[in-house]
């Protein structure tokens, strides 16, 4: 059985007024994901079917890298958070540069087209 994937990260346009965009964070396709038991590497298929939103929906914060326990990586907030038929659609607002002035060098890409999609984090 073959699969196709396809490509839902992309990021949408920046709105510099409120320092937002949409994006399709996850896909409803499955995807190949790799991850560590211990230091073994192993693969499996990810699918948003799979996924309980329920921690995240109650305080979507968004992180610069995947670590949910560096405060400090914390870089804005998720709203108008659906589930839709292509898979999970989220606004991303970066924090104010005076919560957070890292999130200036995330605009610059932002507009710049530098950097153009997510990567989400998931607990299994």
């Amino acid at each position: 059985m073959s699969l196709t994937y396809r490509q839902t990260f992309a990021i949408g346009e920046f709105d510099t007024a409120t320092r937002s965009f949409v994006v399709m964070a996850s896909t409803s396709d499955p995807v190949p994901a790799t991850y560590y038991d211990g230091d073994q590497q192993k693969q499996r298929l990810e699918s948003l079917a799979s996924w309980n939103l329920q921690r995240f929906l109650k305080n979507p914060l968004i992180l610069a890298v995947h670590d949910d326990q560096q405060v400090s990586s914390i870089i804005g907030k998720a709203s108008e958070i659906q589930v839709t038929e292509r898979g999970l659609s989220m606004r991303i607002t970066l924090a104010s540069l005076d919560e957070e002035p890292r999130t200036e060098e995330i605009e610059r890409k932002l507009r710049a087209g530098l950097l153009r999609s997510v990567s989400v984090g998931f607990s299994y």
